[in-house]
């Protein structure tokens, strides 16, 4: 008889095998190794969920609604141990956002964290959760029967916490999310700037992909002043970076210096979770003074890299020419091009103007509009906001392709993308619409096995872009 004896098992150790056995040896050489026993360490669980937490921990909990991918990105999780190698890996679920490690050891250490990047077993983790473009942290939870703490965890949420685990399955290692809110270009227009006058202000509003429309009763923060004007708000004066709480636009007011046409400053809207907008709007408030020729329209629109500029008279007398004049902060102008007036008219007339190289960010445009005896007035302030233009990146994956393409898009702006595959003889064989996202977008295209091998143009289609790539199909 051999035997292994139970109070010899370490603690946290289980047999493997029955601790007793009967043989016979016939002989000093017959084998024993089927008379071999075995012994292993108790495991738990270690569970979680990934959650779009749109108000953050001002409830003091990681919780919202479940998300399995950001943006159409896959996200891992990663169970490393005390050699900061990763010992687990896997896929949060695309469904339910959870995510389990099953056969963890009792008794140890661990560093648990979610990121969108891959790397294998064995290697170190990333140390990012690497979201896409608007999307941040806003939360992370020990759960429960976690020995590494308890409760959320203290400072800027990275979603990723210490675990140590006890004898009992660890649950509700969560993980919270959310985009950032975006804030709304303004622009009003008065007919003139009468001294020691306040004016109206539009009222700010933004969008947040939690919250929806941000309007009246939101949070606003102004990020810039202007620099000839004075801000009021329910009487007292605005400072740089002052929060309006339960914004009400009738207490938002404007009182420019004497003899200003244009004034411009920043804000940004604030989500439930108490985060602002990253890239401020713009509010443009222009003073229209008295013109020597009559103008029913001056307006302009971003075509591409250039803007188009256009602008009709319903008369003019003596007119001479238009100096079409540029600006990029609504103070210093520069004339760009000059346009041949009509000279005398009582009929509607058309004129326009191109700018062919605006800069990024807010251009400002105006008319000076000059009569033959030299004299002149301005026309009120057009703005046009570029954005960066939308870019592919580096890749589209894979090329040469089979039944699936994965295409990178960043996009200024929430927009229809299409996407077509135009063989060698110019003819669409594939066409595909999507609905795109303001930042980073991760499109997957995954039903083209049935296009024949041969080579492709891809062309993908934005409102403002079209940008081309060589495919191949194998």
């Amino acid at each position: 008889m051999t035997r292994i004896d139970p109070a010899t098992i370490p603690v946290n150790y289980y047999a493997t095998t029955v601790t007793q056995r009967n043989f016979t040896a016939t002989s000093s050489t017959s084998c024993l190794s089927a008379y071999d026993f075995g012994i292993a360490k108790t495991t738990v669980s270690i569970t979680g969920t990934l959650y779009d937490d749109a108000n953050a921990l001002l409830d003091n909990l990681v919780n919202g609604t479940a998300v399995g991918n950001v943006s159409s990105v896959t996200v891992n999780a990663y169970l490393a141990d005390t050699s900061g190698k990763v010992l687990f890996k896997t896929t949060v679920n695309p469904v339910t956002g959870a995510y389990t490690f099953p056969t963890v050891d009792v008794q140890s250490t661990f560093r648990l964290g979610l990121s969108t990047a891959s790397v294998n077993v064995g290697v170190t983790p990333p140390s990012d959760i690497s979201l896409p473009a608007n999307w941040v942290t806003t939360g992370d939870a020990y759960g429960v029967n976690n020995l590494g703490g308890s409760g959320n965890k203290t400072g800027t949420p990275t979603a990723s916490v210490p675990v140590i685990t006890g004898t009992t399955n660890v649950t509700g290692v969560n993980f919270g999310i959310e985009r950032l809110p975006n804030s709304d270009d303004k622009t009003v227009n008065y007919t003139a700037n009468l001294p020691g006058q306040q004016y109206a202000l539009p009222a700010l509003t933004g969008l947040d992909p939690e919250d929806g429309v941000l309007g009246t009763g939101k949070t606003y923060k102004i990020t810039s002043l202007p620099s000839n004007a004075i801000l009021f708000y329910n009487g007292s004066v605005v400072t740089l970076n002052k929060v309006i709480s339960s914004f009400n636009a009738s207490l938002f007011k404007i009182d420019p210096a004497d003899g200003v046409i244009t004034s411009t400053f920043t804000y940004a809207a604030m989500d439930a979770a108490s985060l602002f907008d990253p890239t401020p709007a713009t509010v443009v408030v222009n003073w229209v003074t008295i013109l020597p020729i009559t103008l029913l329209d001056f307006d302009g629109k971003l075509n591409g890299s250039k803007v188009d500029l256009f602008w009709i008279t319903s008369s003019e007398i003596n007119s001479d020419h238009f100096d079409v004049e540029h600006s990029t902060d609504g103070q210093e102008f520069k004339s760009f091009a000059q346009v041949k007036a009509k000279g005398n008219s009582s009929v509607e007339t058309k004129y326009a103007a191109v700018d062919p190289m605006p800069v990024k960010g807010i251009n400002y445009y105006r008319l000076k509009m000059i009569d033959k005896d030299a004299s002149f007035e301005y026309s009120k302030i057009v703005t046009i906001k570029v954005n960066s233009e939308a870019t592919l990146t580096t890749r589209v994956m894979p090329n040469p392709f089979t039944g699936k393409l994965d295409i990178y898009l960043t996009l200024p702006h929430s927009c229809m993308v299409a996407f077509n595959f135009i063989d060698l003889s110019g003819k669409v064989v594939y066409s595909k619409k999507v609905k795109g996202l303001k930042g980073f977008n991760w499109f997957v295209v995954n039903d083209l096995e049935k296009l024949p091998t041969a080579p492709y143009i891809l062309n993908v289609i934005t409102d403002e872009k079209t940008f081309t790539e060589k495919l191949i199909k194998q």
